[in-house]
């Protein structure tokens, strides 16, 4: 299981942080995350619960590091976030692999509405869209989410 941290610059997200979870509390929902001097690109977070984790990425491996930057780096230059979140969603793996954890958070932050590809399995219309961070048809009403 992973924990997973999004740093919001004037209300959208613009940064991400995770790492192997056994001590981050499910109920946290907030926290600071700081940038330190030294070492250079050292990040801390303390979170509301007074957890202090610093480094954050103490807990990544090298892949799971660099899935964070390169995600960072693409909201920082203005990607569309819900495009971020399908391709972290078209990974392979289970739901609980690292790069699904991600999407998880943030898909929490694409606009509700959004459309989306493909076609809903129940219907076969292409009235998909994402409604509270779940994908939704707007025709009959299936859920990706029940």
């Amino acid at each position: 299981q992973y924990f997973v941290l999004v740093g919001i610059s004037e209300d959208i997200p613009y940064e991400v942080f995770a790492g192997k979870n056994g001590f981050v509390d499910k109920k946290v929902k907030k926290g600071t995350i700081t940038k330190l001097g030294r070492p250079k690109g050292v990040y801390k977070a303390v979170l509301e619960d007074g957890l202090e984790l610093s480094p954050i990425n103490a807990t990544c491996t090298a892949e799971e590091d660099a899935l964070t930057r390169m995600t960072s780096l693409s909201l920082r230059h203005g990607a569309d976030i819900h495009m971020v979140v399908q391709q972290l969603e078209r990974v392979k793996g289970d739901m609980h692999c690292f790069a699904k954890s991600m999407a998880r958070a943030l898909k929490k932050y694409i606009p509700d509405g959004a459309k989306e590809e493909g076609s809903c399995p129940e219907c076969e219309e292409s009235n998909l869209m994402r409604q509270e961070g779940c994908i939704q048809c707007a025709n009959c009403g299936w859920s990706r989410c029940v």
